[in-house]
């Protein structure tokens, strides 16, 4: 039998348990308390009582590998997931890892061009989306004849 049925099984034994206890309860209730002893000392309220905690004893027994099953279920979830979270952290550190590696890479080289336009003989500015120069390097300082500050924030063609 299964758990369904063992606890079919229970809920019946319980249920006569109970009408035999709520009848002596009764009978208690209207004087006649002998009565109520004779049914809850008598053979078939101990039958049922026997029957209740055996039927108890075969749910839990039938249920138990219903249970391990479901138990193995879950944690194999909860292992799958658990893999599945740390390759994704694996990832998104390998990622971050990468883009940090080639923010590294990129800044090194706007240093090295920086320094190349301080350095070129040639005049080299930088300018904004509005064309307004925001950077001039020496050689077009000198070639205009402007300082630094009065170049920026103004167009080449001024």
């Amino acid at each position: 039998m299964g758990v369904k049925e063992n606890l079919g099984e229970v809920d019946l034994a319980n249920t006569k348990l109970v009408d035999l206890e709520r009848l002596s309860f009764a009978l208690a209730a209207d004087g006649k308390k002998a009565d109520a002893l004779a049914i809850l000392s008598s053979q078939d309220y101990a039958n049922l009582k026997t029957t209740y905690n055996r039927e108890i004893g075969n749910a839990l027994q039938s249920g138990s590998s219903e249970i391990q099953a479901a138990k193995g279920r879950i944690q194999t979830g909860f292992l799958i997931t658990i893999t599945l979270v740390g390759i994704a952290f694996i990832l998104i550190f390998e990622l971050w890892r990468q883009d940090r590696e080639t923010t590294q890479k990129e800044k090194i080289r706007y240093r090295e061009f920086a320094r190349f336009a301080e350095l070129a003989r040639n005049p080299i500015i930088r300018t904004n989306r509005n064309r307004e120069i925001i950077w001039a390097n020496d050689a077009y300082l000198a070639l205009t004849g402007y300082s630094r500050d009065e170049v920026i924030g103004k167009r080449p063609s001024q």
